[in-house]
């Protein structure tokens, strides 16, 4: 899977999934309110996301993230990866 390196691109490089619906490996969005998009994780399962908080630090486990109190409230959507080729 090739993936483009900004988050806006991934965002539209994939085909939208609603919340109910995600599977491990769909990547997650985030937003501030008016903002453009600003994070992006790999859905885990559970309501967990897998990422990196900033350039530079460990990639880590976040459970519980549509609860979190920084990104729960940024969630701005999900998309479904498209096998390139």
């Amino acid at each position: 899977m090739s993936l483009a390196h900004y988050t806006d691109a991934q965002f539209h490089q994939g085909a939208p999934v609603a919340r109910n619906n995600l599977m491990p490996g769909d990547l997650l969005f985030f937003s501030g309110p008016n903002a453009p998009l600003h994070h992006v994780g790999l859905y885990a399962g559970g309501n967990a996301m897998i990422h990196a908080e900033r350039t530079g630090t460990r990639v880590a486990r976040l459970d519980d993230v549509f609860h979190h109190p920084t990104l729960g409230p940024q969630y701005a959507g999900a998309v479904r990866p498209r096998p390139s080729g």
